[in-house]
């Protein structure tokens, strides 16, 4: 995620340095709409299709982040779980363990 995150930081920066550099040779008029409309003919037309594409990059992994923060396992144990937990840290031997789970 972080990866991913920086790379998109990384190619906003460096398309942001073209769309300036590209519009540096441009009188008054040509500086606000190059090629006689908005989007123009350099980079500034990509670098926002490329900042929309990484910002919804961006939301789909919070979502899914947030998605799964919210089926996380905080389901409540049994006592047979309980049981099985204390056999494995060593709290109770195999024949406690036995016995105890004939009751449940």
């Amino acid at each position: 995620m972080k990866n991913i995150i920086s790379i998109g930081i990384r190619v906003l920066v460096i398309l942001s340095v073209f769309t300036g550099v590209s519009i540096a040779g441009w009188d008054e008029a040509q500086a606000f709409y190059p090629n006689g409309h908005m989007m123009g003919g350099g980079y500034m037309g990509w670098s926002m299709i490329f900042f929309w594409i990484i910002l919804l990059v961006i939301f789909v992994f919070v979502v899914r982040w947030a998605i799964k923060m919210g089926q996380s396992n905080n389901a409540p144990q049994t006592a047979l779980d309980i049981l099985k937990k204390r056999l494995a840290n060593g709290e109770i031997d195999i024949e406690e363990f036995k016995e105890k789970s004939k009751f449940l």
